[in-house]
């Protein structure tokens, strides 16, 4: 009542200014005739044909149609066999000009996710179009990266002569496990190939995100994984006695003080970029207090707002979320032990150290201990928004789609760039391709789908995005 009283205060004494989009003119390289964009969905549509599920991953399988669309455009595909039918594939595209600019790496995983197939509607490995859409596991996570990605690079082969830096094209394997591809690649590569920049998926577009408003999210850091076991020791019993002190009520109680405690709402940089651009679009008096979260005590007033949402508040705090429960081996037994899988989500600058003491000392007066499963990777570095590179992702947006914003992004999950952005890597995940809210729901669900339309405006937006970055000026 307080928060919403201050706010409805500060609210009638502000006022929060919209910044207009600069007008950005298109890129004559990004040119795209309709034959190739039917093109490219054709190729999208035989890529999620190819079950590449994981597990088992079988990513090799996918290499036929890979190798064959890169030897089209005159570049020689390098594999690096993975063993058990998996594999990594690259190919380079260097500069006929010397230049002494790091390359882009244009990064996407092979492997999907498995699928319930009782619940589509349309075959998940069929690649079929119904009413405009593009059906198939991997039809936005992430072959039609993979298929922006080599539409970019065929535009830049026929622009070799402007090309200021190496464009390397790395397809991987196991993103959606252990990140097992990126690794390999990292680990044998990266000292050789030096690379400046790294494109990913994390980013999305989505039409009407508020208020009517389009959106365009760029992913400049994510946050980063971990798995914990919380295990609660207690007393054990007969079932017909009930006993306070039986391991499943301990875990009940540890588990009720971690749903009463969230972590603690704070900023990070990129998330306040994100706020401010989310202020323009927000109405009044939101519009407000986003536009200006930075100032002292203006998160706190929007707090529980924030929080209610699930895609916004795992933005303002690490998370800590309760995923696999275990107890007992017998109905009539009440069991000592009982225990939780945590999947918590440390932003980049959370020490997994510290996160432990916080747990430890919140359960104080508990028999609860805490074993990790899987420790968190190095943290992510915030790519800088301020870089000409940014700059050419986001003018190459407003220059196809006027009217959306554009916004850096924290990704709450993980992607394979986090094997990347230790190295000092300044990586990005970058989607111009817009979905409606219910697509976004499609990703690691059901009739995962991309419209064929906005198959294509994406196409454009991504080779503009390219030409801005990559080539130099037209003389």
């Amino acid at each position: 009542m307080m928060r919403s009283a201050l706010s409805f205060a500060c609210a009638l004494l502000l006022f929060a200014c919209t910044v207009p989009n600069v007008p950005v003119a298109p890129r004559a390289e990004a040119k795209l005739e309709a034959a190739d964009a039917d093109r490219w969905a054709s190729f999208l549509a035989r890529y999620l044909a190819i079950d590449t599920t994981n597990p088992p991953g079988n990513e090799a399988n996918a290499l036929p149609l890979l190798q064959e669309t890169l030897s089209g455009m005159g570049l020689t595909s390098t594999v690096t066999d993975l063993g058990d039918n998996r594999a990594n594939i690259y190919a380079r595209l260097a500069p006929n000009m010397p230049t002494k600019k790091g390359p882009l790496v244009l990064l996407h995983h092979i492997d999907v996710v498995p699928v319930e197939r009782d619940q589509w509607t349309m075959p998940p490995f069929g690649g079929l179009e119904r009413d405009g859409q593009i059906y198939g596991r991997g039809a936005i996570d992430m072959k039609l990266v993979g298929m922006l990605q080599l539409a970019a690079m065929e535009m830049l082969t026929r622009q070799r002569d402007r090309l200021e830096r190496e464009v390397i094209w790395l397809a991987v394997s196991d993103e959606e496990a252990l990140g097992l591809g990126a690794q390999r690649a990292v680990a044998d590569h990266m000292n050789e190939w030096l690379p400046d920049y790294l494109l990913d998926e994390g980013g999305f577009a989505v039409r009407d995100f508020m208020n009517g408003q389009d959106i365009v999210v760029v992913a400049t850091t994510q946050k980063r994984p971990m798995k914990v076991r919380m295990i609660a020791q207690g007393d054990a019993g007969h079932g017909s006695r009930p006993i306070a002190t039986g391991g499943p009520r301990v875990l009940a109680e540890a588990l009720h003080r971690l749903d009463a405690h969230p972590r603690a709402a704070r900023l990070i940089g990129t998330n306040v970029h994100l706020f401010e651009a989310l202020g323009r679009i927000a109405s009044f008096p939101k519009s407000f207090f986003l536009s200006h979260i930075s100032w002292p005590g203006v998160l706190w007033l929007v707090e529980d707002s924030l929080s209610a949402n699930k895609n916004l508040n795992p933005m303002i705090r690490d998370t800590v979320t309760p995923t696999m429960l275990e107890a007992g081996q017998k109905a009539n037994v009440i069991p000592a032990e009982a225990s939780a899988v945590l999947d918590i989500r440390l932003l980049p600058d959370t020490s997994p150290e510290s996160l432990l003491r916080d747990l430890a000392a919140l359960m104080e007066g508990l028999p609860v201990r805490f074993e990790v499963l899987e420790p968190p990777g190095p943290a992510v570095p915030e790519a800088p928004t301020d870089d000409p590179f940014f700059r050419g992702l986001t003018d190459a947006v407003r220059a196809h789609a006027p009217a959306a914003h554009v916004a850096p992004w924290t990704v709450v999950g993980a992607n394979d760039s986090r094997f990347f952005a230790p190295r000092g890597v300044k990586t990005y995940g970058y989607v111009p391709v817009f979905l409606s809210k219910q697509q976004i729901d499609t990703i690691h669900g059901h009739d995962e789908n991309v419209s064929k339309k906005e198959l294509e405006l994406g196409l454009r937006i991504y080779l503009d995005a390219m030409a801005r970055t990559l080539l130099a000026p037209m003389p």
